[in-house]
């Protein structure tokens, strides 16, 4: 007994070290032990034992209890539903980067698929294109037809016929922002440019210019048709007389980014936006930024070369400088604009080197005549020379010849040149120059004359000036009192222009010159003829605007009729308000040839009274019509005026007088 235990408790042991088995259970069945010691040994193990349908016969053919048996099935099977609960659990933990390897694989997958929609769909379209009848395709060609036409017409130089052709396409119905409707309208633009229908090219340019920049049409280069639109713009506006027309167009066009364009394009856009900015906006800031950018090319030799516009951009630049008064400045655009058109630089445009010259005697003088209001009489000499050695290099072939005699003429007066004077105001008493309006010219002379003690030819000045004008004044003003519409006061000037006889009055062509060569009415004028063209030429096309086949051109008919009725209402009371100023200006030299006239007397008396003192006091008298006092016959300071008139600009300066004393001795 005591032998059975102790091999009991060696079993026990071995089966707490190796765990708890099938074959450890049948041989302790065997062996005898109870089924409560059986079920202790189970309880007190954690060890599971299989327990399939075999483990279990094989377990009730060795005598193990049935309690037992159940035991152990039951753990059995428990630890199997615990097994699949954590397989469970397993499958449901999240793993973030599985998941998100599986969403990159989803995306992928959806990419690849819509990949595959987006050809299929690309196929299919092709398809379809394939597809079209040849019908189709016929339509199209037709319904282009009429603009591959005009095109051709164009490029031989038939503009007349390409608009016709032109306004006939628009009507074929493609939308306004197609290709084929922006070819239309730019060569239509440009057909008008070129057929000088000025504001019908205006009108239509626009419509190309607003779309921008940024357009391409087939292998054209990008903004090509843009450039070519801006460059027939900026020169049509360069003169047109209502900067209404255009004001809305330019503020779009400093919008655009030009800056990808072209660098020759460059230039032209610099130098149209700041000649709009210099002439009609009047920013000079703005103005200066763009023509600025105009600029001298020097080559690695240091050659220096010279853009088309930059003799142009300089004048201008000029111009504004002179509105600052920032007179040092425009000196240098002025000179490199005559260093532009030099022989040597390629530039023929001497009309313009002439404006220079005249600018910078005119801006001599004026800074000549500060130095005079404050004493600076050397200063105002150097100055007042400065400004006479630019009126001689003038171009003896220029239309402003007169006008660089004329001002020459003060320039030397108020330098004391007399002879200088004097020979200028000669040359514009003479045939070549009569003809232009300087009524004054005799006023000056007659002051030259009083200055010199020549009071016989001073008093032969003023009766010239009045012999001439007295007849003259009088038809003027009869001719301003008539209660006349603004249209008429143009005609009237058109028929005497043309030695057109009306009704007995007879004006001098020298005040008509005066009106028709000032730069407003010729720019005016210009646009006018250019409108009446115009208008005859839609007007057929159009029936006067009531063409069913064309109303595009019906349109433009009208807004040339009512364009026509404003430019000659403008320009005919722009007309009158030339003539009413020449009068007012003949009036004040009529005043000013009162007050030589008297200055004569005077000055006559004294020299008698001189004389008379002298015989008095038996003093012998040298034979001379001088005064004694060269101070007593000298001009006061507001008997001598100029102001400079021009085209170009209007300098705001009162009183010119002589820098010396009287040479009376």
């Amino acid at each position: 007994m005591i032998k059975f235990k102790i091999y009991l408790l060696l079993f026990l042991i071995s089966f707490s070290v190796f765990g708890l088995t099938k074959s450890e259970i049948i041989k302790m069945a065997k062996m005898g032990l109870s089924e409560n010691v059986l079920m202790a040994t189970v309880n007190g193990s954690k060890d599971v034992v299989k327990m399939e349908k075999a483990d279990i016969i094989e377990m009730k053919q060795a005598g193990v209890p049935k309690p037992v048996i159940k035991e152990l099935i039951k753990r059995y099977l428990k630890s199997k539903e615990e097994a699949k609960q954590e397989v469970v659990k397993k499958e449901v933990k999240k793993d973030p980067e599985a998941d998100a390897k599986k969403l990159e694989e989803e995306k992928a997958k959806l990419a690849a698929e819509a990949k595959i929609r987006e050809e299929e769909q690309r196929k299919a379209e092709e398809r379809i294109k394939k597809r079209k009848s040849a019908q189709e395709q016929r339509e199209y060609r037709e319904k282009r037809l009429p603009l591959d036409r005009a095109i051709g017409m164009y490029k031989k130089g038939e503009y007349l016929r390409a608009i016709k052709k032109l306004n006939k396409f628009f009507k074929a119905g493609f939308k306004q922002s197609s290709n084929e409707y922006y070819l239309a309208t730019f060569y239509l633009g440009m057909s008008f440019y070129k057929s000088n229908a000025n504001y019908s090219a205006l009108s239509t340019l626009k419509d190309v210019l607003i779309r921008g920049p940024e357009v391409k049409i087939g292998n054209s280069v990008k903004g090509a048709y843009f450039m070519l639109a801006f460059e027939a713009y900026g020169e049509l506006t360069g003169n047109w007389p209502f900067s209404s027309d255009f004001n809305e167009t330019y503020s779009m066009i400093s919008t655009y980014n030009t800056a990808l364009l072209p660098k020759k394009f460059q230039e032209v856009y610099n130098y149209y936006m700041g000649k709009y900015y210099t002439k009609w906006a009047s920013n000079s800031s703005r103005a200066e930024k763009y023509l600025s950018a105009i600029d001298v090319i020097k080559t690695k030799d240091n050659v220096v070369l010279y853009p088309k516009f930059y003799a142009s951009a300089q004048y201008l630049l000029g111009l504004n400088k002179v509105k600052s008064k920032k007179y040092n400045e425009s000196v240098k655009h002025f000179q490199n604009v005559i260093l532009a058109v030099q022989e040597k630089s390629g530039f023929k445009n001497t009309s313009l080197r002439d404006l220079a010259y005249i600018a910078l005697g005119r801006i001599y003088y004026e800074i000549a005549s500060s130095y005079f209001s404050v004493g600076g009489i050397e200063q105002a000499k150097r100055l007042a020379n400065a400004s006479l050695e630019s009126y001689k290099k003038v171009s003896k072939d220029s239309p402003k010849l007169a006008t660089a005699y004329y001002e020459a003429s003060w320039a030397a007066f108020i330098t004391g040149e007399y002879d200088i004077s004097l020979g200028y105001l000669h040359s514009l008493h003479s045939a070549y120059l009569k003809d232009y309006y300087y009524p004054d010219k005799y006023i000056l002379e007659a002051g030259i004359y009083v200055n010199m003690c020549l009071f016989k030819y001073a008093d032969e000045s003023v009766s010239a000036f009045k012999k001439k004008y007295d007849p003259f004044k009088k038809e003027l003003d009869n001719f301003l009192s008539e209660p006349l519409e603004p249209k008429e006061y143009l005609e009237k000037i058109k028929k005497i222009s043309a030695n057109k006889p009306m009704k007995g009055k007879r004006f001098s062509y020298e005040l008509i010159s005066y009106v028709i060569s000032d730069g407003f009415f010729y720019e005016s004028y210009k646009t006018l003829k250019t409108i009446e063209k115009e208008k005859s030429i839609l007007a057929k096309w159009s029936k006067k605007g009531k063409s069913k086949q064309l109303p595009s051109l019906n349109k433009l008919y009208v807004k040339i009729l009512k364009k026509e009725d404003k430019l000659y209402r403008s320009l005919g009371s722009w007309i009158r308000r030339k003539l009413q100023n020449a009068s007012n200006n003949l009036n004040e030299l009529y005043l000013k040839s009162d007050e030589i006239s008297f200055e004569i007397i005077s000055a006559e008396k004294r020299v008698l009274q001189n004389e008379k003192i002298a015989l008095t006091q038996k003093t012998k008298i040298k034979k001379s019509n001088k005064p004694t006092s060269s101070k007593d016959y000298d001009l006061k300071d507001d008997e001598m005026m100029w102001k400079f008139t021009g085209e170009y600009w209007i300098d705001e300066i009162d009183n010119y007088h002589s820098f010396l004393q009287s040479k009376c001795k």
